[in-house]
């Protein structure tokens, strides 16, 4: 559902008869929504258990999607999925901070590398599924797809966590939000893994929300290409998360983060320029491939930041991170009208 909507800019462009940049909103809004729902799940998973408040999570999460599909214009549009960015915060947030509750320090980075899969597969199919379901039924039926779907989810979760929801790990005491996050940002690990993440996510995301818009303007795609090409950032996730154990003993953590920003930034300037759409699909490899293995030791580094309030500490890397996310979305919309694409994507890697 995060991942849908930069194939279908282009056609919702047309739909709406506003600039790329302009109906591009919908992404921040959705990332910033994203950020504000995970600074409300978190205290609730501490508080209530993780998988209760991920499991009604990804009940309302049905009901917001399937109001996108039902928007009128772009203005509801842009308001549904703000509701869908607060519904469908919790569940990386809180599933990852029910690793760092259950799997000690020694085994986690393999093992969520392994959880991570399941997000990485959600970006390599995202847009894939968005832009085949797009080009045949259009944008209304990407979305209704989405709704049915997190409804499933959000049943067979009830179904089989119920049992666990009285013996989960909990914080005691009041439930107040804002002393819970202060606490949190003292502490200079958390504070630091979480500004890093949002430097991440501006640059990374700035670049990647507007591949799917050059590719159309460039080699005037149809939506189905335009999916496969940014799924291929998905697939180098999947091939990294795959292969973990390889580079737990091949690189220490700085020389992870420094070859996967390397890699990830040289790609992101090849698909910029490249005059083949083969190409630049190739490229997203290696963009994917890159990006996860710096971000895979920032998310390590943020499950054990602030052990004793864990969904805070981690809704702490997920607010700054889509917040990060959105903001460079809004930026590079600026940078485009007055550049073009092919400069700011460059730029950002």
């Amino acid at each position: 559902a995060t991942r849908a909507v930069e194939p279908m800019l282009p056609l919702l462009s047309g739909e709406f008869a506003v600039s790329v940049p302009v109906v591009a909103y919908i992404i921040t809004v959705f990332a910033l929504a994203y950020g504000v729902g995970q600074f409300i799940c978190g205290p609730l998973g501490d508080r209530f258990g993780k998988l209760l408040i991920t499991t009604v999570t990804l009940g309302l999460s049905s009901l917001m999607l399937l109001g996108c599909a039902t928007a009128s214009g772009l203005l509801p549009l842009g308001a549904w999925r703000a509701a869908a960015g607060l519904a469908t915060s919790a569940s990386f947030v809180l599933g990852m901070a029910y690793i760092g509750d259950t799997v000690p320090v020694a085994q986690r980075q393999t093992v969520i590398a392994q959880f991570v899969i399941g997000n990485v597969l959600g970006h390599a199919f995202g847009p894939m599924v968005a832009g085949l379901i797009a080009d045949a039924w259009g944008w209304r039926a990407t979305f209704l797809f989405h709704g049915v779907s997190y409804g499933l989810i959000a049943s067979a979760f009830f179904l089989f966590t119920r049992r666990l929801w009285r013996t989960e790990k909990r914080t005691p005491g009041s439930f107040n939000p804002i002393s819970r996050y202060a606490a949190v940002w003292k502490i200079s690990a958390a504070r630091n893994v979480s500004l890093a993440a949002m430097v991440e996510a501006f640059f990374f995301f700035g670049a990647f929300a507007f591949v799917g818009p050059m590719l159309k303007e460039r080699f005037d795609l149809p939506l189905t290409l335009i999916g496969i090409a940014l799924a291929g950032f998905g697939l180098g996730g999947l091939l990294f998360n795959m292969s973990i154990r390889h580079f737990v003993r091949w690189n220490n953590p700085r020389s992870q983060v420094l070859r996967g920003g390397l890699l990830c930034g040289s790609m992101y300037v090849v698909v910029a320029y490249s005059p083949y759409w083969q190409l630049s699909a190739l490229c997203m490899l290696g963009v994917g491939f890159g990006f996860y293995m710096l971000h895979n030791i920032l998310q390590v580094r943020g499950t054990e930041a602030a052990p004793q309030s864990r969904g805070v500490g981690l809704a702490l890397f997920g607010i700054t991170w889509t917040s990060g996310q959105g903001l460079g979305v809004f930026a590079m919309g600026g940078g485009i009208t007055a550049f073009g694409f092919a400069p700011m994507i460059a730029f950002c890697g």
